[in-house]
């Protein structure tokens, strides 16, 4: 049976498993945040952007990440997740973010790009939630 690796991605986040992460992506991997028109919010490369996923969360009380749907294209080299990622900063309020993630998948079966977009709301995206505020130490 052949892995259902967008799945085991966000199951692998949820989890906080670092490893099994990996496991789920392609080497060269391009990760466009949710402000993907700015530079400071893209991360490439499998070590680079686990390092990332694994800072960030680590900022949280709290956190999980809740698989609404995932859909494929055909010949399974894309993937539509629809997910709701609950986290609390340190000290702050609980936030539910509904957003939508693009996948692409190599011929192996893992993800070579993600790209994130949120449904809108009263809240913003905090800052600190960029790859730029995670590497310049910003991220609490």
């Amino acid at each position: 049976m052949k892995r259902d690796v967008v799945r085991e991605y966000y199951e692998a986040v949820h989890g906080h498993d670092w490893a099994q992460l990996a496991s789920t992506l392609a080497e060269g991997v391009v990760r466009m945040g949710i402000r993907s028109d700015f530079d400071d919010d893209t991360v490439v490369g499998r070590e680079p952007y686990v390092r990332f996923v694994a800072e960030i969360i680590g900022t949280f009380e709290y956190h999980t990440m809740e698989i609404i749907g995932i859909f494929y294209s055909p010949d399974a080299r894309f993937a539509c997740a629809q997910t709701v990622e609950t986290l609390q900063q340190l000290g702050g309020e609980r936030v539910r973010l509904h957003c939508l993630k693009w996948h692409e998948l190599d011929g192996d079966g893992l993800i070579v790009k993600i790209d994130q977009y949120r449904k809108g709301s009263p809240e913003p995206t905090p800052a600190s939630l960029t790859v730029g505020a995670i590497q310049g130490g910003q991220g609490a």
